[in-house]
């Protein structure tokens, strides 16, 4: 298995689970008393379009069916660390923006979420890599 392949295989299990993982409660807010359970796709709006999109390009990649080029990995790059970036700025905003909830607020699904979002982040690193690499032609396609 190439290095390509296994960043896509990784980078699809990763978001296929933080996929799973935005169902479930990540915390509970509410003013004046109230509470509300929010799952991951209510506190990123954006965050979860830009992984699904990410997973599905990734699944192309990993079944070898997807096109190949520097593009291509700046494509990957672009759709995964959005949706990092956008999914860590819910949580960010949960604790520091309006609501302010302190960090044992957070449910286990959040801390799990966060970690497969970080491997998600790492894999578009990877493919940022790979692009510089593809584009100074020091590696093929």
């Amino acid at each position: 298995m190439t290095r390509a392949r296994a960043t896509s295989v990784l980078a699809t299990v990763a978001a296929a689970a933080v996929f799973v993982d935005l169902f479930f409660k990540w915390v509970e807010v509410g003013p004046f008393g109230e509470k509300f359970d929010y799952t991951g796709w209510e506190l990123s709006p954006f965050g979860p379009l830009l992984l699904v999109a990410f997973l599905l390009w990734e699944l192309v990649r990993a079944l070898g069916n997807g096109p190949r080029g520097a593009w291509t990995e700046l494509t990957s790059f672009f759709l995964g660390a959005g949706a990092a970036i956008l999914i860590g700025a819910g949580i960010v905003h949960t604790r520091w923006g309006s609501y302010y909830i302190r960090f044992h607020g957070f449910y286990a699904a959040t801390w799990i979420g966060v970690g497969l979002t970080a491997v998600v982040l790492v894999c578009a690193i990877v493919r940022l890599l790979d692009y510089r690499r593809l584009a100074s032609g020091r590696i093929s396609p």
